[in-house]
């Protein structure tokens, strides 16, 4: 299950070359997302739920003509996945309880309704720890806290972003640094140029987004591969011991004993504090 960017309006085929990759290696990817919607109530997460249940009934074999009649999804085998604010809405999903989650992918993940902070509405709470423990991969964009424009608020601010994420997580974390790249960069090219044009989110011109995409694409395989198969030789690649030939830089640091989690999906949840 991917969520989306701002809160879920970022339309899902924007990411379609690199969930096509991740579908290519036998996961089957939903990406919901709606334009016209409440994000305050997007936010809750109260309709992953019936969204998942939508998904077991109509997605069940022979229900859509246009898939593969064989085709069985197993929902008890579920992964979380995101970018952007969606990443609030998984966060927010996970703390009511996780049972059939194995795995959390952040990609530059963003706390808040609004990038200024001015709707308190989070998932976080700077130095509490979340209440659920999962393998967990955040990337973050090195570009991310700066603005597209050169003033105004960043796309991801240093307050909101990817470390507000990571230090909050209990389990075992992984994260990735693309020193080059900005927000956007992993969006399908039309979409990525259309972010330069419009200085939306900071982007560098000069860097490769087609190698950006490439090496995003594998290291969230790898990351799956290594947590859900148990393939403990894929630990050198994500921890930056071996390199993938795109040329894309990465800074790597991890916590909570993520170079264990080789084989070991699932995920733990303990009731919140009233």
């Amino acid at each position: 299950m991917f969520f989306t960017g701002l809160s879920g309006a970022a339309p899902a085929w924007a990411y379609s070359t690199l969930l096509k990759h991740v579908a290519s290696f036998g996961y089957v990817v939903i990406g919901p997302w709606a334009i016209v919607y409440n994000p305050a109530d997007s936010y809750k997460a109260e309709w992953v739920q019936p969204l998942l249940d939508w998904s077991a009934e109509h997605l069940a074999p022979g229900m859509q003509p246009e898939l593969n009649p064989e085709l069985e999804l197993d929902f008890s085998q579920l992964h979380f996945g995101s970018h952007s604010s969606g990443g609030h809405v998984a966060v927010e999903f996970l703390k009511r309880g996780c049972s059939d989650v194995k795995s959390l992918t952040l990609l530059s993940p963003v706390d808040g309704l609004d990038p200024f902070g001015l709707v308190p509405i989070y998932c976080i709470t700077p130095g509490e720890m979340l209440n659920f423990r999962t393998p967990t991969l955040i990337v973050a964009g090195g570009l991310d806290t700066k603005p597209g424009l050169g003033f105004g608020p960043a796309c991801a601010p240093v307050e909101l972003g990817s470390d507000r994420f990571y230090n909050a997580m209990a389990g075992p974390t992984l994260i990735l640094n693309t020193t080059q790249f900005g927000h956007a960069d992993l969006l399908d090219e039309l979409e990525a140029g259309a972010n330069e044009v419009i200085k939306f989110c900071k982007a560098d011109p000069d860097s490769d987004k087609y190698s950006y995409r490439v090496e995003l694409g594998g290291q969230l395989v790898s990351f799956l591969t290594y947590v859900n198969e148990g393939r403990c030789d894929l630990w050198d690649y994500m921890s930056g011991v071996e390199t993938s030939g795109t040329g894309v830089l990465l800074e790597h640091q991890w916590k909570g004993g993520a170079e264990a989690t080789c084989g070991s999906p699932g995920c733990q949840w303990t009731e919140p504090d009233l």
